[in-house]
């Protein structure tokens, strides 16, 4: 069973590679069919969350 810590820990490092850009960090992390839902109903695959992310962070 995964614990609290390890959560924590793998959400820690997803949020790093947000921050940074690390497409690689990203993509050994989310599910390449991974499929995000953003505020406008739009739908965006895994490949350009990152790319997104960064666009928001930068504001």
């Amino acid at each position: 069973m995964i614990t609290k810590d390890e959560i924590l820990n793998l959400e820690n490092t997803l949020y790093r590679a947000i921050k940074n850009n690390d497409v690689e960090i990203l993509d050994s992390l989310l599910h390449a069919d991974l499929l995000f839902i953003i505020p406008s109903d739009q739908t965006i695959a895994q490949e350009k969350y990152g790319v997104l992310c960064q666009a928001i962070l930068s504001r």
